[in-house]
């Protein structure tokens, strides 16, 4: 039993440090695609300018 336990308890830590992981990489990704976009749009504009 206390080896189950002990697994159950390493187990319950490495889910939680994996979503812990995952949410951080969610995160990062979303900030990278908001800057990619921001700056695709910065770009779009200053194209638009030069060919005004």
């Amino acid at each position: 039993m206390s080896i189950l336990r002990l697994t159950g308890t390493f187990f319950g830590l490495h889910l939680r440090s994996w979503a812990v992981l995952a949410i951080g990489m969610l995160i990062v990704l979303t900030a990278y695609r908001s800057v990619s976009d921001l700056s695709k749009r910065v770009t779009l504009l200053g194209n638009a300018r030069l060919k005004l």
